[in-house]
Formats: structure tokens, sequence, C-alpha cells
């Protein structure tokens, strides 16, 4: 399997930000009050693009294998925001070992870690190699387009999760009610059939996971 960087080096980067930011289009909206045009703001947002681009193809990849071996695939997925399929993160050794495999998010992974991780090469995966890439790259700098950001963002996340335990959070209850926000009343009947459309996506999805999963471990089980 190729790493995550050997594809980014090998794919036509045009065809991939087109995709990415056909899946993930710019918000316009989030820059009305702002001087620039619209033309400007288009332009600078494939700058970034394209520079994250070509700062993944100079990373040192981390050296990874065995437990620690990331692998990236998709599977189909049913949900109202599912377009394409999905992309998940799994580990070798969860893919070897389970039959219900773990899948991770890698929003606060470290760059150099993830263009270590491997992209499965099933039929899915290939067919979708630009979505897949799309996604990756979304997920990775959901906090930012630098090593730092992210590192900002988990020791906030750290922080949170020790306040957390020491009880320093405040109850949703008496948040609402400090800012006069009126509980909604519950739909029983509403709940009770969402609840079952949730639970009908989920199933749709685990199983077309499990599906690819045991096609990704037959390639490992195969070797180079």
């Amino acid at each position: 399997m190729k790493t995550v960087q050997e594809w980014i080096i090998e794919t036509d980067i045009e065809k991939l930000a087109d995709t990415y930011f056909y899946e993930y289009p710019i918000e316009y909206e989030r820059y009305i009050n702002s001087e620039k045009t619209v033309s400007a703001i288009k332009d600078a947002f494939h700058k970034r693009f394209y520079e994250f681009i070509e700062q993944l193809k100079s990373i040192e990849p981390k050296s990874l294998g065995g437990d620690e071996q990331g692998i990236f695939f998709c599977h189909k997925a049913y949900g109202r925001d599912m377009k394409n399929p999905e992309t998940v993160l799994c580990f070798e050794s969860d893919i070897l070992k389970c039959d219900n495999t773990q899948t991770y998010s890698w929003v606060l992974t470290d760059f150099d870690e993830i263009m270590g991780y491997c992209i499965a090469e099933t039929e899915s995966t290939m067919k979708n190699i630009n979505d897949v890439l799309a996604q990756i790259i979304y997920e990775m700098t959901f906090f930012g387009y630098s090593q730092e950001d992210i590192e900002k963002e988990r020791l906030e996340l750290e922080e949170a999760a020790k306040e957390a335990e020491e009880g320093k959070t405040i109850p949703a209850e008496k948040l609402f009610a400090d800012l006069g926000i009126e509980p909604q009343p519950r739909d029983e009947e509403d709940t009770e059939m969402l609840g079952k459309i949730y639970s009908m996506e989920n199933e749709y999805n685990q199983h077309w996971l499990r599906k690819e999963v045991e096609k990704v471990r037959k390639l490992i089980e195969q070797g180079p």
C-alpha cells in the first residue's frame, strides 16, 4: 500500500483541488463584512490549499508499522450529508484481529503521522481516490493548516477534559437558565421515529464498513 504522502505526490493537484472545493465549498457569507471581492477570497483559499499540499509533500513522514499503522479506505454510507462514500481510518492491528473494527478520527493527529498512514487500494477507494484525499485533508486541517494550530487545540481540549474531571463544567440546564433560555418540550413520537432512522442509518453504514474491512484485511494478508 502507498502512503497518504505518496498518493498526494502522484495525484493531479488541480483535480484534487476541484474535488476539495466541490465537497467543502468556501463559505463566502462569513466574509460579508469584508472589503475583499469574491474573486479575491476564492484566490486566497486556493492559494492556501496549494501551499498546504506542497507542505505535505515535503514533510518527513513518521515511520509506522504493525499495531501503529493507520490505514484509510472508504465505504458506502447513507446519511443526509453523505454525497460520497465515507472515508475512515482504522489501524492494522484492529483490522486483523477484530470483527467489529473501530474507526478513528484524525482531526488532532500530527501531520507527519498522517502522511505515514497508508491508503488501502480497494476498488471503492481507488474509484474515489480524490474524494478520499479531500476528506483526509479536510479533517486534518479542521483546526488549522499548521502543526502549531493542532497542538494549540490539543492543549485546549486536554485542559477542558481536566476541568470536566475536576467538576468545573456547568450543567446545560443551569447554563440555559442563566441565559434565560426556556427548554423546548420534547416530542416523544418524533424522538422515537428519529431514533429508528438513525439506527437504520448506522446499521447500513456498519454493514458496508464490515464488507470493506474484509477486503482490506485480505490486502494486508497478501502482503506487498
